[in-house]
């Protein structure tokens, strides 16, 4: 298989899956992470450029059937589809993980036990085959080998950092929130202090007119009441702020 089609497939083949699938649940309320917000005409770029590469990969596999010498160039078409499915899988898992769900994240949830497995299990398919057809040609078959039984616990290991990352969403010093003064421009406001609580706490504050639509920061504080930042918009610009150390 030429080198070129099996990286362009290899490549692509998350990025495909990934566009194909798009988000699922955007309207419902529950995440087990994120939701981590890609714009759309990014993600239309991204699907686009993954269906021509995934198409002239394909043209190319086709083409090497013609010559053998082509394919010999390449890594085998066995293990290349390994190393594609296993991409496939990571974009799929990764749609299933980030979903909004009403509750608990069923489907997640098994992902997050199977899923490293199941990935590692393609890539150390996918050394195995290609070491079987190239023999002692291969350089350090054992290496690669173990490298992609490490993608396992790698992978156990990425909620963690994402589950740390999310709690530092919303969070803001006194600093911060003294900073946007009314009149300030949303995006100005977003931009200074980053994304705000994925979860709305309007109880804490008084009603707000109908007109407005408020976000809302929390404190460093971990005690029992932490103090929560409210900043309301009207017309993309900030109206009003105020704080609240608990429920009235």
């Amino acid at each position: 298989m030429p080198l070129w089609s099996a990286l362009g497939l290899v490549l692509a083949a998350p990025a495909l899956t990934w566009w194909a699938i798009g988000p699922i649940g955007r309207h419902w309320p529950d995440h087990e992470f994120g939701p981590y917000h890609v714009p759309l005409g990014l993600e239309r770029t991204v699907g686009v450029a993954a269906v021509v590469i995934v198409a002239a990969a394909v043209v190319g596999i086709a083409g090497s059937y013609r010559g053998h010498r082509s394919a010999e160039r390449g890594p085998t078409r066995s293990a290349t589809a390994l190393l594609a499915a296993a991409g496939a899988l990571v974009a799929a898992a990764w749609r299933e993980e980030t979903a909004g769900v009403v509750g608990a994240n069923i489907g997640g949830g098994l992902l997050l036990l199977v899923g490293p497995i199941a990935i590692a299990a393609l890539l150390v398919a996918a050394v195995r085959l290609e070491h079987r057809a190239r023999g002692v040609t291969m350089r350090h078959p054992r290496l690669l080998i173990c490298l992609a039984a490490l993608t396992a616990p790698v992978l156990f290991v990425v909620p963690v950092g994402l589950t740390s990352y999310d709690q530092t969403i919303g969070v803001i010093s006194d600093h911060e929130y003294a900073t946007p003064q009314p009149g300030d421009a949303h995006s100005e406001v977003r931009e200074r202090l980053g994304r705000p609580l994925r979860e709305p706490v309007d109880w804490l504050f008084a009603p707000t007119p109908s007109e407005t639509a408020c976000e809302y920061y929390e404190g460093p504080s971990s005690g029992i009441d932490p103090t929560i930042y409210q900043f309301c918009y009207r017309d993309e610009l900030l109206v009003s702020k105020q704080t609240s150390h608990g429920p009235h």
